[in-house]
């Protein structure tokens, strides 16, 4: 897994490669041109899913060999589209977010407002939920529940399944 524990401007972007399975201390940067002004809000995706080809696994290759061209491979152990002697899945990425309610972006503050956390393995079979700041309190939305009040370790958790994140400036009548 990795872990991105803050968000911070910078001048520079930076690029980070890591050998699949390794977990590494990460910071997203952004850049903007310094002749652009800055935006009132701003709303950052953070990837969740990665589209890998993988080879068929031994023991399902008679299945495997049933299924045509294009078409949907579905197994417990593994399901996905069959392309050539590949099978082309979609693979969730947990990246735990932590410390992320405040950022501040080329000496402007920026407050978290809300989070769409992504719940499921994958974009074809997950859900969006909503959470919200009303009032200075964390709130939850789903489509099956009233709205409710989050405790901060049931705030912490939809956090660490954010898939967006949407901030707003703070002015000096905010402070």
């Amino acid at each position: 897994e990795e872990e991105l524990t803050e968000i911070e401007a910078s001048e520079s972007a930076q690029y980070l490669e890591v050998q699949e399975n390794t977990r590494v201390s990460a910071t997203k940067r952004l850049v903007v041109a310094d002749d652009e002004p800055l935006p009132e809000t701003l709303a950052l995706s953070v990837k969740r899913f990665e589209n890998i080809f993988i080879d068929c696994p031994e023991a399902l290759k008679d299945q495997f060999e049933l299924v045509p061209e294009g078409q949907h491979f579905n197994h417990p152990q593994v399901s996905g589209i069959r392309y050539g002697n590949k099978i082309f899945v979609q693979r969730k990425i947990n990246t735990k977010i932590k410390n992320c309610n405040q950022i501040l972006f080329n000496g402007v503050e920026y407050e978290l407002v809300s989070v769409l956390p992504h719940l499921g393995e994958s974009l074809n079979t997950g859900h969006y939920t909503f959470m919200g700041k009303v009032d200075g309190r964390w709130i939850y939305k789903d489509d099956a529940n009233k709205p409710e009040i989050l405790t901060e370790q049931k705030q912490n958790k939809l956090i660490s399944q954010g898939r967006l994140f949407y901030y707003k400036k703070v002015t000096a009548m905010d402070q």
